[in-house]
């Protein structure tokens, strides 16, 4: 009889270890990725060479504030400026140019207010969807945990069965056969084996995928605002003599981050290749440890954005300055 519990007790334990979650999860339709000022008809951004001559011939401003001022439309207002500051009346305060140049500054400044509410949009609703993934691992979490406790209760049952008809038959006076213990301590010991081999798996459904355009770059998305998406794909800072393809963009910053970490696999293996359409198309079967990956490449894609605050800052800083 034991030897037929045993078997029974292998076949169940032994096709449940991988939870296959029948729902299927969508990834935050609530949240759409890039905020209404994504909708704001900013000016297009200058070539990259009036950036580049802007801080070649004027100490005022960083690279990144202009880069922040190109993305936005800022800079022609800029030069525009600094041409009325170098006329001789742009300090009398009843002259046509102190006024066109209080209206420019004005100007500047209202749309350092619309930066912030496109940026502040943006990291928003990235956070978002990383909301959305922790909640869905932490509802399978809580599957996995009982589905764990039922193999250790299953476990504790198995032994106390086996203990008590050891008993019966010593009472009995009937012979208790070694292969009988062996097969009962195999029992528990098979049981709680497969209590650390539970996985669940869920399909998880993105159909507005952010990692997606971040992964395969596209000259235009519709997940980010123009302007921000155009700071992601130019550099964090202007190296002498370097030609601008050459330079790192912030995109590219942020996925050698994830190469660095392991979230893709080995370089050249066939996991990063299933990884990489995995998470980049519009999603598929993951476990939860590959949901907890996507959610951290998500993270680390809104404290990329969250960083321009810090230039949108130094900018009005040097702004305020240069006044």
């Amino acid at each position: 009889m034991p030897k037929k519990i045993l078997i029974l007790l292998f076949i169940i334990c032994g096709c449940n270890t991988t939870i296959q979650v029948k729902e299927t999860y969508f990834g935050g339709q609530y949240c759409s990725v890039g905020s209404d000022a994504k909708n704001i008809p900013f000016s297009r951004p200058l070539p990259f060479a009036r950036v580049d001559h802007l801080l070649r011939s004027h100490g005022h401003f960083s690279f990144k504030s202009l880069m922040i001022a190109n993305a936005y439309g800022i800079l022609p207002l800029i030069e525009k400026m600094e041409e009325l500051e170098k006329k001789p009346d742009y300090k009398d305060i009843n002259s046509p140019t102190h006024l066109e140049l209080i209206f420019t500054k004005n100007k500047i400044h209202e749309i350092i207010f619309l930066v912030s509410t496109d940026l502040t949009g943006t990291v928003s609703e990235l956070n978002c969807y990383s909301d959305r993934i922790d909640d869905i691992i932490k509802h399978l979490r809580y599957s996995e945990n009982q589905r764990v406790t039922q193999f250790y209760i299953a476990a504790i049952v198995v032994g106390g069965i086996f203990g008590i008809l050891s008993g019966i038959l010593q009472w009995a006076s009937a012979t208790v056969q070694a292969t009988d213990s062996i097969i009962g301590g195999l029992a528990v010991g098979y049981i709680s084996y497969q209590a650390y081999q539970v996985e669940t798996q869920v399909n998880y459904v993105d159909a507005k995928n952010v990692l997606k355009d971040i992964w395969y770059r596209p000259h235009e998305t519709e997940l980010f605002s123009a302007p921000v998406w155009y700071l992601l794909n130019h550099p964090t800072e202007r190296k002498r003599r370097v030609p601008l393809k050459q330079m790192s963009t912030i995109l590219d910053i942020l996925i050698s981050r994830w190469l660095e970490n392991g979230y893709l696999g080995a370089d050249g293996s066939s996991e990063r290749e299933s990884l990489i359409k995995l998470y980049f198309s519009r999603g598929g079967v993951h476990t939860i440890e590959q949901l907890e990956t996507r959610k951290q490449m998500v993270k680390q894609a809104g404290v990329t954005v969250n960083l321009f605050f810090q230039d949108l800052q130094n900018f009005g800083q040097e702004l305020l300055r240069h006044n």
